[in-house]
């Protein structure tokens, strides 16, 4: 699989990691109390599943001025049982960004990228319990909520190109 090209939303670049977005990133994992030095490790691991897979977590870049708002993207799942999501879906914007939109369109830009280009089946989006807004964001994309996986706290809803087609 080729890399993905950056994609442009209304308001919205979706683009490759670079060593610039590091401090940045770091803000945003800070607000869930992840290291410094983890966060640089997601962005070579993101850096690295790109390469590999041709998709993985994003930057999210406000078009209009360059702001660096957070991150969504997709990420490729290699599990042994067949019922497990193959693809995942995930956003995390910067504290003092959030309620202006920006998750929901940085994921309806992946969305569209999966069910279009990719030709993904489905999509799946792992939930922390506590995580009020993801969870309302999920339902309002228009995924559903499906059965736990094994081993995982998080709440699973899924998302099929199907499904996705019909909605507005």
């Amino acid at each position: 699989m080729t890399a993905a090209p950056e994609i442009r939303t209304a308001r919205l670049l979706l683009r490759p990691w670079r060593d610039a977005d590091r401090a940045a990133y770091a803000m945003l994992n800070a607000e869930a109390g992840i290291p410094r030095s983890d966060s640089d490790d997601l962005i070579d691991c993101f850096n690295a599943c790109r390469a590999e897979d041709g998709v993985s977590y994003a930057a999210v870049e406000r078009a209009a001025d360059g702001a660096f708002l957070g991150m969504a993207g997709l990420a490729l799942r290699r599990f042994d049982a067949p019922d497990q999501p193959a693809c995942e879906i995930g956003w995390a914007i910067l504290r003092a960004h959030r309620g202006q939109g920006y998750a929901a369109e940085a994921a309806r830009g992946w969305l569209a990228h999966a069910f279009g280009p990719l030709a993904l089946p489905e999509v799946t989006a792992l939930v922390a319990p506590a995580n009020a807004g993801s969870r309302a964001l999920a339902l309002r994309l228009g995924f559903v909520e499906a059965p736990p996986l094994p081993g995982r706290p998080d709440i699973v809803y899924r998302l099929t190109q199907a499904t996705a087609s019909a909605l507005p």
